[in-house]
């Protein structure tokens, strides 16, 4: 075999994969998500919509915060897709009703996590649950 080829095969391969950064990684890709869906033909929430939802933040089995701590009902206002946190994007995937269970890599979710930092650990997965109660 030629060995020009066989060395140019080894550049591409060392430029292919030093350009994979996980910093480059898409929205889509950060996530693990699990969505379950009653009716696909409920309306779906989209940025302006006013959202009442049930949520719960955990690390492993341990529950950093939850609806159920609070006495009101969690209502969020949905805002521009610009303006998203990584937590708040995946409520676009939902519709009325619709439940979801989404893991991301604390590491990639730092400033989301900025208020519970004491309770995430390099290497830990953040998880959100939801269900969407109304959205108006």
């Amino acid at each position: 075999m030629n060995t020009s080829l066989i060395g140019s095969f080894f550049v591409f391969c060392i430029i292919f994969f030093n350009s994979c950064d996980d910093s480059q990684k898409t929205e889509s890709v950060l996530y693990d998500k699990f969505i379950f869906t009653d009716d696909k033909n409920k309306p779906k929430i989209k940025p302006g919509d006013k959202v009442t939802i049930y949520y719960c933040l955990k690390n492993g089995d341990d529950v950093i915060m939850s609806s159920d701590m609070s006495e009101q009902d969690a209502v969020i206002t949905i805002p521009s897709v610009d303006e998203l946190s990584k937590f708040e994007r995946p409520l676009l995937w939902l519709g009325l009703g619709d439940s979801c269970v989404v893991h991301i890599d604390a590491d990639n979710a730092v400033a989301d996590l900025l208020s519970y930092s004491e309770d995430f650990n390099k290497g830990d997965k953040a998880t959100f649950i939801y269900k969407v109660l109304k959205i108006d």
